[in-house]
């Protein structure tokens, strides 16, 4: 406990308490009376005895009442807190409000309820909400002047007021806080609240600001964030003991869709569900194409671990021959909508085209190339010699099509291109013309050379062997500093290797000549091949459905001639094209289907999901760990501090009643 105004209590007492004992020190002078009895001689005596002065006090109820009364009286004058004086007395407030989409959860109403009403529990955010302004309250009450910030986050921060000392501002800002379906990311607004977190110019020694988090604690991030702005009071928005409980949840966490590589007319679909519901022991999970139902299957859910929530998987396989948005959904009323419906954008299964460019003195490309390249299901191949490529590029067609589908990925077999190409490109023997990038010149009559290691976790080097390869050609590749990645290395350098320039299509370079090496004869070139078609093509990404998370943004292709695209949905937003054709959509802060102008068909419509296992996972959080400390979850009462004053003045008032009756049975007795 400390105290707001001790020093004019400590004055009023320096006076006060002096002159009360004065009245008990000092007697009244009276005159000399005769006394007609000795029986009355007692109670005269008593009196000289009490009204002589600087005699040593004797015991009186009434003095340690009076005392004590004015001890209180005084306690309250000092206005006496309960809680961490540094902290209510901070000059400056940050407040960091969560507004992700576990925040819109609230109890679960049911159909008989009826339309939604005005004492309907609140949500996390509205809890959140009223816990800010009533903070608020309290700093126009002690009249601090405290100067306030607002900050909202999900998946991104915003600054919704900046410090104000007016609490008009900052209460008008918190009450414009509307949910995001996002996934939570605490880093993003701790990294803004500590820009704004150091001291003030004109004042360098000030302590940091008073940072409060009001949050129900589920983040996203991928690691711990750290703060260097202070100490973070964290207030739980969840529910308390005495109110309804908002933590049974079940929800759509994972949705992935594949076309079988053997017959694209069949479709597998997973749909991942979870639940924190203790009373669901399984849950239906219907799917959807173009809103046409296609099947129903009931999930078993079980819980890997006594603190996890119980999940479950939904297998399903279609026959889709053309493409449309498939959709799964719960039927299950919980406290969380934003998560109970995902869906995806399935194409329609069409080949992808690739081009192999050869030498102009030779007929065809390597023989083994071809062979393998034109096995790969799914892909129409067409060969041209190096000049007829050039002529294309030059006339602005390089893109021309085989069998009416554009190509998507360019092979050069020992030929490298005058101009950086606008497709991605896989080159053996020879380089892409990107700044940075070179073959270093082969060394003569060197023997040949093993590959020493190879990233087995990159897409591209999946499945792929390199341990029995021998190499004859020793050029190495020299990659630019920051938008090259080695894949494999062999003696001297990088032999495979990958080229990400900002902004642009892949390029896959093998450093050595096909024919002068023993990989064509084994099985892994004929991976290597399909694992760098489906990536360089973005194979993968089209087969397993197009989608974006809500939080996310993803840059695609625009519709050529399209200036702008237009999005008309869950939420509406117009879009500049850049100058390069591309585009960038999201993030976008709700959940659904959007249609979209001036995007290809592939593209066409835009559905957003949320995903997310920290959101969906909807039980209380105990503490935030922020750096190396926890933050514990408190209430409002608990985190700020109480004025005692009001207790202090009601104690005086029963004291004094107390005094009285004292007062009168002694006089009664005399």
């Amino acid at each position: 406990m400390s105290l707001l105004n001790p020093i004019p209590a400590l004055i009023l007492a320096g006076l006060v308490i002096p002159a009360l004992l004065l009245l008990y020190f000092l007697k009244l002078r009276r005159k000399e009376e005769w006394i007609g009895s000795t029986l009355l001689w007692r109670s005269a005596a008593e009196d000289l005895q009490a009204n002589t002065p600087f005699q040593r006090l004797r015991a009186s109820w009434l003095l340690l009442l009076q005392l004590l009364l004015l001890a209180l009286l005084l306690a309250a004058l000092a206005r006496p807190i309960f809680g961490r004086r540094d902290a209510s007395a901070a000059p400056r407030v940050i407040m960091l409000i969560d507004v992700s989409a576990s925040m819109g959860a609230a109890p679960p109403r049911s159909a008989a309820d009826g339309p939604s009403r005005a004492d309907d529990p609140p949500t996390r955010l509205e809890r959140a909400q009223r816990t800010a302004q009533r903070m608020l309250d309290r700093f126009s009450r002690r009249g601090e002047g405290a100067q306030v910030m607002v900050i909202a986050f999900a998946s991104r921060a915003r600054l919704v007021q900046p410090f104000t000392s007016d609490l008009r501002l900052a209460r008008a800002a918190i009450e414009s806080l509307e949910v995001l379906e996002e996934p939570g990311l605490l880093a993003s607004a701790l990294r803004l609240a500590e820009t704004y977190a150091g001291p003030e110019e004109s004042d360098d020694r000030a302590a940091p600001p008073r940072t409060i988090l009001l949050s129900d604690g589920r983040f996203a991030d991928d690691r711990t964030p750290f703060y260097g702005g202070g100490v973070v009071e964290f207030l739980s928005a969840a529910p308390g003991a005495e109110e309804p409980d908002d933590s049974a949840n079940a929800g759509i966490t994972f949705l992935a869709a594949r076309r079988d590589m053997l017959d694209p007319q069949q479709v597998d679909v997973l749909c991942g569900v979870a639940s924190t519901d203790a009373a669901l022991p399984s849950i239906r999970v219907e799917a959807f194409i173009d809103d046409a139902p296609l099947d129903a299957q009931v999930v078993a859910l079980e819980a890997t671990s006594a603190d996890a929530p119980a999940e479950g998987l939904a297998r399903f396989r279609f026959t889709i021959p053309s493409g449309g948005v498939l959709r799964c959904s719960i039927a299950h009323r919980d406290s969380l909508a934003a998560d109970n419906a995902a869906g995806l954008v399935l194409a329609p299964p069409a080949p992808a085209a690739i081009l192999v460019v050869h030498p102009d003195d030779e007929p065809a490309p390597d023989a083994y190339l071809m062979s393998v390249v034109s096995e790969l299901p799914l892909y129409l191949v067409e060969s041209w010699p190096a000049a007829r490529f050039e002529a294309a590029t030059s006339a602005g067609a390089a893109s021309a099509t085989a069998g009416g589908e554009a190509f998507r990925l360019v092979i050069f077999d020992r030929v490298s291109a005058s101009r950086p190409p606008s497709l991605p490109t896989l080159s053996f023997g020879a380089r892409p013309p990107l700044e940075g990038l070179s073959l270093m010149p082969a060394e003569a009559e060197q023997p040949g050379r093993r590959v020493l290691s190879w990233s087995r976790q990159h897409p591209v080097m999946a499945s792929v062997g390199l341990d029995t390869i021998a190499i004859a050609d020793r050029r190495r590749i020299s990659l630019p500093e920051q938008e090259g990645e080695s894949l494999a290395l062999a003696e001297g350098g990088p032999i495979i290797a990958l080229v990400e320039p900002r902004g642009g299509p892949r390029h896959l370079v093998v450093s050595f000549d096909l024919r002068q090496s023993n990989w064509p004869l084994h099985v892994s070139f004929a991976i290597f091949l399909q694992n760098a078609a489906d990536y360089l093509t973005s194979r993968g990404a089209a087969d397993a459905g197009w989608m974006i998370r809500t939080g996310e943004a993803v840059n695609v292709r625009a519709a050529r001639g399209a200036a702008t695209v237009e999005l008309t949905g869950p939420q509406s937003r117009s879009i500049d094209v850049r100058g390069d054709g591309s585009v960038t959509l999201g993030p976008l802060g709700r959940v659904g289907v959007y249609r979209a102008t001036g995007l290809p068909p592939e593209h066409t419509p835009v559905i957003a999901n949320l995903l997310s296992e920290t959101e969906s996972d909807l039980r209380p959080v105990d503490e935030v760990r922020i750096g190396q400390e926890a933050a514990a979850a408190q209430t409002l009462d608990r985190s700020t501090p109480r004025e005692l004053w009001p207790w202090f003045v009601a104690a005086a008032l029963a004291l004094l009643g107390v005094e009285w009756v004292v007062y009168l049975l002694r006089a009664r007795t005399r």
